[in-house]
């Protein structure tokens, strides 16, 4: 393999396909955007294409993990935190071109996440060594391992074994991530997060240091993951062994578990993997048999999300336009777009600011003219808002911006939301919400990502940039356009007082 193109190879669909089978395989739970398995299979070319041009073009950017915990068997509990699922996607990609080259340099004491080893291989190297004389045994375990990994050493290590630049950055990203856990996001400082496809093998690298110390010293060691066997002849140099595993442990910046760790003997017995030694006899417990109920699990919601839906999906709500027009108040009857100017039912029959408008020259009488419904009868929505797919902002703070042809809404460098552009026909802003330039160029008709309908803002705070354009009213459209051709943008004035 040539590791100087580590990173072109990740980008390519190939690699990237071979990733998505590893994650489908597994059929894991959707991650802080709520994509599950199955919705990201629906849209499975689009979505690899995007994630290889988001790869390809230094774009990418991983979303936080979602954090919850589940039950141990033995007690306590696990934190999890497991990333969105295109996340998993390129992790994955990852590991099928990093684990070649780790392996190189792991160690036959090793064990856990390896193709090949499993947990029956460690306990049968268990008992190869006591049949050969090693009657005493260092029983340890590493204190939260998984919660205390160094970044600083771990990212150092990544580096001696791959010289890709980007590759390398794309590993401390992930190492380095966001976790929203329900109630806040944080960054992660040091530890790896389980749940994500490539944390058991760094975790293995970042031990690899330990078992060449340990095997370098002539000692029997036996490790999964973070829980080790040292077998000795006598218990002097178990004793010896136990306070060297200390040393190496310590210059790593972790400790065993005190608790949980001691020296021992196969005549005084102890269990390891699962598994019960005393004397000669090994006993393994047969495997949970299916239909044993698993404890529930409690995940916590996604960070709040902007959604785009179709009107015409959903029923037309009223109060959503009565709290428009009530902005209205205070602006004169000829500046009100035509859509605004549909009837409100309060129950006594009222007409609404602007009834008495008269018809602009060249549109239809039907879509400016007001009347009063029947009593009794609910208006129907005005055309322009049940018919477009509108996508409606309300998170303050939110950007509307576009890149590679998606509408991409962030907040504080996070993306809220992503959809292609040609979804959308309206955008309403609500609130301290922006959409830069770029987004409103790309949804013009004379863009090959939209159809032939011009896109609608709808602005309940006036931005900054209509300072700085001309602003008309355009009667053919209702609405008043501003300076970008093909765009249409209203400006809702707040009520008196507000």
């Amino acid at each position: 393999m040539r590791t100087k193109y580590l990173y072109r190879r990740l980008c390519r669909l190939s690699t990237l396909r071979l990733a998505w089978a590893r994650v489908a395989e597994s059929d894991g739970c959707a991650g802080i955007d709520s994509v599950t398995i199955s919705r990201f299979a629906a849209s499975l070319e689009a979505e690899l294409l995007r994630l290889s041009a988001e790869l390809a073009s230094s774009k990418y950017t991983p979303l936080p993990l979602l954090r919850f915990f589940v039950v141990k068997s033995t007690g306590g509990q696990r934190a999890l935190s497991v990333p969105a699922v295109r996340d998993r996607v390129a992790q994955s990609a990852a590991r099928l071109l990093l684990e070649p080259l780790f392996e190189k340099e792991f160690e036959s004491c090793s064990f856990a996440y390896r193709k090949g080893r499993s947990v029956q291989q460690a306990l049968q190297q268990v008992e190869r060594l006591h049949e050969a004389g090693y009657i005493w045994v260092v029983d340890a375990d590493i204190t939260s391992y998984f919660d205390n990994v160094d970044h600083d050493l771990l990212l150092a290590r990544v580096a001696e074994l791959v010289p890709d630049e980007k590759l390398r950055e794309l590993v401390r990203q992930w190492v380095a991530a966001r976790i929203y856990d329900g109630h806040q996001l944080t960054v992660l400082k040091k530890g790896l997060p389980q749940g994500s496809p490539l944390s058991p093998v760094l975790a293995n690298l970042y031990l690899d240091t330990f078992d060449d110390k340990l095997l370098s010293a002539g000692q029997k060691l036996i490790r999964f993951a973070d829980d080790f066997l040292i077998l000795c002849r006598t218990k002097p140099n178990a004793d010896q062994a136990l306070q060297l595993s200390k040393q190496v442990l310590a210059g790593l910046r972790l400790a065993v578990n005190d608790e949980k760790t001691r020296v021992t003997s196969f005549a005084e017995g102890f269990k390891y993997l699962g598994a019960s030694f005393a004397g000669s006899f090994c006993f393994v417990p047969p495997r949970r048999r299916a239909g044993i109920a698993l404890p529930e699990i409690t995940v916590p919601p996604p960070l709040p999300l902007l959604r785009a839906r179709p009107n015409n999906r959903t029923p037309f709500n009223p109060a959503l336009r009565d709290a428009l027009l009530e902005a209205f108040e205070e602006v004169a009857p000829t500046e009100i777009p035509s859509f605004f100017t549909s009837p409100r039912n309060d129950g006594e029959g009222s007409e609404i600011a602007g009834a008495s408008q008269p018809t602009p020259a060249g549109l239809p009488a039907d879509q400016v003219t007001v009347g009063t419904p029947p009593a009794g009868d609910v208006p129907l929505p005005p055309p322009a808002l049940s018919t477009l797919r509108t996508l409606y902002i309300h998170e303050h703070g939110a950007v509307v911006r576009c890149e590679d042809e998606h509408l991409r809404i962030m907040k504080d460098e996070v993306e809220l939301l992503s959809l292609p552009a040609f979804k959308i026909d309206q955008i309403i802003l609500f609130g301290n919400s922006q959409i830069t330039t770029g987004a409103m160029k790309v949804l013009s008709p004379k863009s090959k990502v939209q159809s032939s309908s011009c896109i609608t803002l709808l602005l309940t705070t006036f931005p900054k940039m209509a300072r700085a354009r001309k602003w008309r009213p355009n009667w053919r459209t209702g609405v008043i356009e501003c300076s970008i051709r093909y765009l249409n943008a209203t400006w809702i004035k707040p009520a008196a007082g507000s």
